[in-house]
């Protein structure tokens, strides 16, 4: 009798195991052959990643090879070439080294146009703010301050990766224009801020010593030194009187 029940219940696990199935298994089976489906793609991107990645750095090792050898325009040629088919920091890297080889030439329109090319690549902000960076010096050197300021405003901010360096650019070209306020400020900030790098500070030190008119600001208080003229009549200063009448 035992053994009936047993067997009638095994049947009945094996109803409602097959009731189940019916009803369950498309999903299970869709979910099973999604997560095949999405493992094997996982796999084959981070393939193609490593593909992509390889071929980039090879190309671009290639690249400096010919810059080395001389070959310049080739390689000048080549690492435009591989911006536009490698991952972004190969595409920036590569983007800034032909800008270099522009700059080398003379070609300073063009450097400052693949740095900001080079900038847009770039993925990580620090990358990107170096090659912004490198612009404002160009056009720093090139006399076009108005648009190193505007260039350089996001790159001062708190915070942001260079921005000692830019602060101190920031500072040059307030004294290339005259904003003699605005650059001691800068430098002296520069010179006492502690969390500024050495070589920055020790630069902004020294331009605060070397240069005249950032030692000390001018009192705003202080009085006018020229005499007043009454009409039309220059008052002279009386002379001073000699020893000989002083002791009379």
């Amino acid at each position: 009798m035992v053994d009936f029940i047993n067997e009638v219940e095994e049947e009945l696990r094996k109803d409602q195991y097959n009731e189940l199935l019916r009803k369950w298994g498309p999903f299970l089976a869709a979910g099973a052959i999604a997560l095949v489906l999405g493992t094997a793609a996982f796999e084959y991107m981070g393939s193609k990643n490593d593909r992509v990645a390889k071929s980039s750095s090879i190309s671009y090792f290639e690249a400096y090879d010919k810059f080395d050898a001389g070959d310049i325009d080739a390689a000048k040629n080549d690492f435009v070439a591989i911006s536009d088919a490698s991952r972004p920091g190969y595409a920036g890297l590569s983007l800034m080294q032909a800008a270099a080889i522009e700059l080398d030439k003379g070609n300073t329109a063009e450097a400052v146009r693949l740095l900001d090319q080079s900038a847009e690549k770039f993925s990580h902000p620090r990358h990107a703010h170096l090659a912004k960076l490198k612009a404002a010096y160009i056009l720093m050197d090139q006399g076009q301050y108005d648009d190193v300021s505007a260039r350089i405003a996001p790159l001062t901010e708190s915070g942001a990766p260079y921005e000692h360096l830019a602060q101190e650019l920031a500072g040059f070209v307030a004294l290339e224009q005259g904003d003699i306020r605005t650059a001691r400020s800068k430098f002296a900030l520069l010179a006492r801020g502690v969390d500024v790098a050495p070589g920055v500070q020790n630069r902004a030190d020294q331009m605060l010593a070397i240069t005249p008119s950032l030692r000390s600001e001018p009192s705003e208080t202080e009085p006018d030194t020229e005499l007043p003229a009454t009409d039309g009549e220059d008052i002279q200063a009386p002379e001073p009187a000699s020893p000989d009448s002083e002791e009379q």
